[in-house]
């Protein structure tokens, strides 16, 4: 059951990347991205070195969902309906700036931000010592499957 359950959520990723035309679904893909590439550098060196190169197809591939979704929007002037079910809500509150690489930075480092926080802190707003951040962080990547989203 377990195996089908992780290769039923694989599918449904894989599908997700391939039809994502919306500004929602790319802004969720991207945040994705992202959060997988800071996974991997809050692992060890040892522990990441079988995903060093996925370091840079990540944040290209980021990058690229987030540039497709500034388009859409600047073209379309409106974030959609599926907006609000697809993109990180964060997303939303970095949506300004002079030009489109702009925008995409400020989406950058706000996923970075928020992944790090999230990989970094317990939820009573500890930190967690470093051991449990490193593990966690090879926990999460492999959990999420961010190997498969390449």
């Amino acid at each position: 059951m377990k195996h089908f359950c992780a290769t039923l959520a694989l599918l449904m990723v894989t599908a997700s990347q391939v039809s994502a035309e919306s500004a929602g679904e790319k802004a969720r893909l991207a945040f994705i991205h992202w959060q997988c590439l800071t996974l991997i550098q809050a692992m060890t060196d040892a522990d990441a070195k079988p995903y060093t190169e996925n370091l840079q197809k990540h944040f290209d591939k980021g990058h690229e969902y987030a540039s497709d979704m500034v388009s859409i929007i600047t073209t379309t002037n409106e974030l959609g309906d599926e907006w609000k079910n697809n993109a990180p809500l964060f997303f939303r509150w970095s949506l300004w700036g002079p030009d489109e690489d702009f925008i995409v930075g400020r989406l950058y480092q706000a996923s970075i931000d928020v992944s790090s926080d999230e990989l970094y802190k317990n939820t009573d707003g500890t930190y967690k010592d470093e051991y449990t951040r490193r593990s966690d962080a090879i926990d999460l990547y492999i959990s999420q499957n961010c190997r498969h989203l390449l």
